[in-house]
Order: C-alpha cells, then structure tokens, then sequence
C-alpha cells in the first residue's frame, strides 16, 4: 500500500515539476505550452545567426517520373539518369494530374536523353522479343496471348542494338 502511494507521489511530483518547468498550464482539458519570450528571443539571434552560413547547393537529381519543363516549353520525364521527351498530348496524358516543374537548360543537361517512354513497347530489330518500357527499365512480354490482351493496338518500336542498350 505505500508502496503504491509513494509511487504516485513520484509520478504527480515528475509531472508537477516537468509542466511546471515549462510553464504548462492546463485550459479546457488540454495541455499548452507558453515559451518563454527570453526563450524565443534567444533562439531567433541563433536562427538569424545560422541563417548567414547555410547555402542552398539546389537538387541534384529528380526523382522517377517527375515531369520537367524546359525554357523552349519541351515537356521530359525523368527516370534515374535519363530524361524522355514526351513528343504528344496522348503521351502527356499519361501523367494527368502531376506537377510540371520548369527547370534551366543546365538542370536538363545532367540526363541522357531517351526516345522512348513508359508504356511504349519496343523491340530490337530482327529479334520477336517485344519488350514494355516500365519505371524506366524493360519488362518481357512472354508471349502473343499477353500482348493481345494487354496491348492491342499499340504501336511497337523497332530499336537498334545501341537503343535497346539504354534501357537494360
């Protein structure tokens, strides 16, 4: 039994002490802190302080599937090292919905360009394997009964060998 009491003692002591430290008080049932204006003041001088020695390097890289806009108004999408120029409206549908972010032409410089984008089919030529472009790296179609299925009536590209290197 005392032990219980001493127990709840140190618990209420622990609390008392923590909110009082913080100038807690408790308005309708919740709890708030008030920051103390020496407080603030003090932390402001150390920001603005700070604030003089960071630099803002920029982006060194954007992530998959993000759409950039060059100054001439040409429209890629980024996956990893490469960009694709998205040459259609049909193919611009792809991504409806997400942001356009227009960038320098010394940003664009940094990715090789591709030809092709994802969900274009692609093959090399002289080979039957046919091949969808998916998240920037190539996906096997196994056989005629999944194309059909899932691609009928799509365009299929005829790539040399060096093309078809880009996207392995």
């Amino acid at each position: 039994m005392f032990n219980k009491i001493l127990n709840i003692s140190l618990i209420f002591f622990f609390l008392f002490f923590a909110f009082n430290s913080l100038n807690a008080s408790e308005i309708r049932g919740r709890i708030s802190t008030k920051i103390n204006k020496s407080w603030e003041k003090n932390l402001g001088d150390k920001f603005r302080e700070n604030k003089k020695k960071i630099k803002v390097l920029g982006i060194s890289r954007y992530g998959d599937g993000v759409l950039l806009r060059s100054k001439d108004k040409k429209i890629y999408v980024i996956y990893g090292k490469f960009k694709n120029y998205i040459s259609s409206l049909d193919r611009l549908k792809r991504y409806r919905g997400q942001a356009i972010y227009d960038v320098s032409d010394k940003d664009l410089e940094k990715y090789k360009t591709r030809k092709y984008i994802d969900g274009d089919l692609i093959r090399m030529k002289g080979d039957n394997k046919i091949f969808l472009i998916q998240k920037g790296k190539l996906k096997h179609i196994l056989n005629l009964e999944e194309l059909r299925r899932n691609f009928r009536g799509e365009e299929i590209f005829n790539l040399s060998r060096e093309e078809l290197i880009l996207y392995r």
